[in-house]
């Protein structure tokens, strides 16, 4: 008896649960204050950091998460919160890291074929990642969410890699997906049930994420947004864009644009068709590469049949990643992207990296990477005769290729790693600074 009563405080406390109350009081004054315990220190253990993403497949957010793994793993005692399984060796093929997964605690939900199982139910696997990552949150010295706003119920790193999570602005620029998910979508009891269910799973903490939170664009363009509509104004850090491309003389490129990425909805496939028919109509013997995996959805199949009709300079080529990716991209010309309001847009930073020259939507983050207004087209008509305009001028298409292999640097994963560090440095020295409000919120 006298033995427990050494052990405990005067609350009834074991050293454990004591610092766990301090990690929670911390974080409740915006502060973040490493765990210590009987047993460890600050100066004898590394730093306890978790970052949760909700499904690491192969996309833009996914390489986030890779590349924040990558950039704190040895240093730091690394978790990762997620829904579903994790393959590290496809992983790090598809991210190009080099992330040790025996050496990361992963934490997942205890029904996960259930949550893997609802596919379209994004909300409901970010609700899911959510409460996962609150339980876990008070065990850390830093949380990060490498995808998009989540309620930790203390201070966190959050990086923003899309709008999704504000459905008004989403809608501005996404039209609702076809088939069963628009459709349920459309469903006011459908969708309202739907949104029930998810608000209650989320269970919010109270706590004001973007008003207390470290919060990081990857893009101008979102950062801009987020002040229009929320208040804030977020620091801007670009998300990494890992591989390396051959140099290619333009000479040896073949005369084609292609688009890398998912044929989903949201990426206007149907319009990169539409604007490069235009453009053959205008007497330029051009193709289309599209480069990403064709669903067997409605969408997918709307596509696959408009590259049949159109003939054979529509190519689908499939997924493609690593070598085979960069030499399809270093072996083209011209780039092309059809989605209007993309949050930043991996896919556009790489080709500018493989001497591409890509044309894009004049909103949203892809015009910020090409930086070049002969490059920026606001609708099908506008894009076909700014490409006309290029194709037929090699002095103002050389001035474009310049001006973009100037920018290319820009683009890689070395300023990400370094920026990931600095966040989480900051974060353990408690230098989160003041809220950055816009003037006039």
């Amino acid at each position: 008896m006298g033995a427990d009563r050494a052990v405990k405080s005067r609350r009834g406390e074991n050293p454990t649960a004591q610092s766990r109350r301090r990690q929670r009081a911390a974080a409740g004054a915006g502060k973040f204050e490493p765990m210590t315990s009987s047993a460890e220190t600050a100066a004898t253990r590394r730093p306890r950091v978790a970052v949760a993403h909700p499904r690491l497949g192969r996309g833009g957010s996914e390489l986030v998460a890779m590349w924040a793994l990558e950039a704190l793993q040895g240093d730091h005692a690394l978790t990762l919160v997620t829904t579903r399984e994790v393959d590290w060796d496809a992983l790090n093929a598809f991210s190009g890291t080099r992330v040790r997964g025996d050496a990361v605690a992963v934490v997942r939900p205890r029904w996960p074929g259930l949550v893997q199982g609802l596919g379209p139910g994004a909300a409901f696997r970010r609700a899911v990642n959510q409460r996962q990552a609150r339980r876990v949150a008070a065990d850390h010295d830093v949380v990060i969410s490498a995808y998009n706003p989540v309620d930790f119920g203390r201070s966190a790193i959050q990086l923003i890699g899309d709008l999704s999570w504000d459905g008004p602005v989403a809608a501005r620029y996404d039209a609702p997906p076809p088939g069963l998910r628009g459709r349920l979508l459309a469903s006011r009891v459908a969708h309202g049930a739907y949104r029930w269910v998810v608000g209650r799973l989320r269970a919010p903490s109270g706590w004001d994420v973007l008003g207390r939170d470290r919060v990081v664009a990857n893009s101008g363009w979102v950062a801009e947004l987020m002040a229009r509509e929320h208040g804030l104004r977020p620091e801007v850090l670009f998300p990494p864009v890992p591989g390396d491309f051959p140099e290619v003389p333009w000479e040896r490129r073949a005369h084609r644009f292609v688009s890398v990425g998912r044929i989903a909805p949201e990426k206007r496939v149907e319009r990169l068709i539409a604007i490069v028919a235009g453009v053959r109509r205008r007497g330029h013997d051009v193709a289309l590469h599209l480069a990403g995996p064709v669903g067997r959805d409605a969408y997918g199949r709307e596509i696959a049949r408009l590259a049949q009709r159109s003939g054979p300079w529509v190519v689908l080529t499939g997924p493609v990643h690593g070598a085979e990716k960069a030499a399809l991209l270093a072996g083209s010309r011209f780039g092309l992207h059809g989605r209007e309001g993309e949050p930043f847009g991996i896919a556009v930073a790489e080709l500018v990296r493989a001497g591409c020259v890509p044309f894009v939507p004049a909103v949203g983050g892809p015009a910020e990477i090409v930086d070049h207004a002969g490059l920026t087209w606001v609708d099908e008509a506008d894009a076909v005769a700014r490409i006309d305009r290029m194709l037929r001028a090699p002095a103002a298409l050389a001035g474009a290729r310049t001006h973009l292999a100037a920018r290319a640097p820009l683009f890689g994963t070395a300023a990400f790693v370094t920026g990931v560090r600095a966040l989480v440095a900051e974060a353990l020295a408690g230098r989160f600074g003041a809220k950055m409000k816009s003037e006039g919120a």
